[in-house]
């Protein structure tokens, strides 16, 4: 319902034939958020050759670097980093309000997991231990 034709958890043993069995020319887009630089440079493996396009979207500790070979990134690959999002509140929370305006159900699919202050600890607990993603805290 958000236009992904294919999803895959990079933690996940065999990873990299996993992508090539469900997606044989590889990803256009993978959105990497593990936080080290073997997910980013997993995630650029798991790329189109031609054309597709990784953002890094954690916090790898900085001492750590990536090798990615440069035929790659002259063959039509490309890599981005976004710090905090990248959002430009502006324009993005305008045009978000307006996607999501006529489908309330499909926004609620981002936001079920919520949590009152005094639960933040379960709220860890579960995120930490990958049964929810992204959970919400009420301030």
């Amino acid at each position: 319902s958000f236009g992904a034709s294919a999803l895959k958890v990079a933690s996940k043993t065999g990873f990299l034939n996993s992508v090539k069995r469900t997606v044989p020319q590889g990803f256009n887009y993978c959105i990497e958020a593990g936080g080290s630089a073997e997910t980013i440079e997993l995630g650029f493996a798991a790329l189109n050759p031609t054309s597709g396009t990784l953002l890094f979207a954690s916090h790898p500790p900085n001492e750590e670097r990536i090798a990615l070979s440069p035929h790659e990134l002259i063959s039509g690959k490309h890599i981005r980093g976004s710090w905090g999002g990248a959002i430009a509140p502006d324009g993005d929370i305008p045009r978000l309000a307006k996607l999501f305006s006529g489908n309330r159900a499909q926004l609620e699919t981002l936001i079920q997991n919520k949590f009152e202050l005094n639960q933040i600890n379960r709220a860890v607990e579960l995120f930490s231990n990958g049964s929810i993603f992204r959970p919400i805290i009420k301030m």
